[in-house]
């Protein structure tokens, strides 16, 4: 009874919710039934669907809830059209508890426009993933987390 379905969403603090890439109406339902359910535990839940959801689920309740962007945990900062071979050192600092990033030029380059930074998120996080309707975990990368 360890690895009971039960057990293992009580021990999860943070579950995802994936649904595959061209799922039928049943798996949706019951990816949202889910995840309503388990909204209600207080826990971190987040559902997602690799295509946007289409009119054909409006009528499901909850499927506003499903996101096609499920990375969201990890913010990317990636400078455009800038030589990586031109940055001398990145730093950080904590001053009056604010975070502050810091991208040095190596001598001579100049630091990148402001029009060349692209800020993003990434990265998705679960202590319990539950696949739903796919054949295989084939596109979810699973990395431990320390």
């Amino acid at each position: 009874m360890e690895n009971s379905f039960a057990s293992l969403i009580t021990s999860a603090n943070e579950i995802l919710i994936l649904l595959p890439n061209k799922p039928f109406m049943d798996q949706v339902a019951a990816g949202l039934s889910l995840f309503l359910s388990l909204s209600e535990s207080g826990k971190n839940i987040s559902i997602s669907c690799p295509i946007p959801m289409v009119t054909e689920y409006s009528r499901l309740i909850g499927v506003d809830k499903i996101t096609s962007d499920l990375g969201n945990k990890d913010l990317v900062i990636n400078l455009v059209n800038y030589d990586a071979n031109q940055v001398d050192k990145v730093s950080y600092d904590i001053e009056n508890g604010q975070f502050k990033l810091t991208i040095a030029p190596k001598a001579g380059f100049k630091s990148p426009a402001k029009e060349q930074i692209d800020i993003n998120y990434s990265g998705a996080y679960g202590d319990l993933i539950i696949l739903i309707g796919g054949a295989n975990d084939a596109y979810i990368k699973i990395e431990e987390k320390d």
